[in-house]
């Protein structure tokens, strides 16, 4: 076995020159290091089946699943905002409009869906905004209104 000499004093711990291995000019210890070996690593049984790049699992983030459900057709439904405190100001009929559940908004589907990986949500497609939604309202009543009136002579 092979074994390296090392002078140990109280300041510092040097190698010596090949002449002074054997007894050290001052008083310091000899001391005797074994040849360094490198340590094998050893593969756990789920490296040894699966391959050491596996990809980690998908979980669901428990605080997203309390706050958030999923209904039948795959829409994201969450509690309205503005109940929790400060109620006594409020009025009752104020309180009773703030009940019940109401959809995500579309531009936070991506963020719920990656907290949420097992669930079934469908991503929605852009939703119109109300403004939008009252325009087309107020073009189809027009075309409604010419229709039923008699034409102009």
């Amino acid at each position: 076995m092979a074994c390296i000499a090392f002078k140990m004093s109280a300041l510092s711990l040097s190698a010596p020159k090949a002449k002074a291995l054997g007894r050290s000019s001052f008083t310091g210890k000899q001391v005797r290091l074994a040849a360094h070996r490198p340590v094998q690593k050893i593969a756990t049984s789920i490296e040894a089946k699966q391959g050491h790049n596996r990809v980690g699992k998908l979980k669901t983030n428990k605080a997203a699943a309390k706050r958030f459900r999923v209904t039948g057709t795959g829409k994201i439904m969450r509690r309205q905002a503005g109940k929790q405190h400060l109620l006594g100001k409020k009025s009752p009929a104020r309180k009773h409009s703030l009940e019940g559940q109401e959809p995500v908004f579309y531009g936070d589907y991506n963020n719920v869906m990656g907290q949420m990986p097992h669930s079934k949500i469908k991503k929605m497609g852009k939703q119109m905004s109300f403004k939008k939604v009252q325009i087309l309202r107020a073009a189809l009543a027009k075309k409604a209104a010419a229709k039923a009136a008699p034409p102009a002579l």
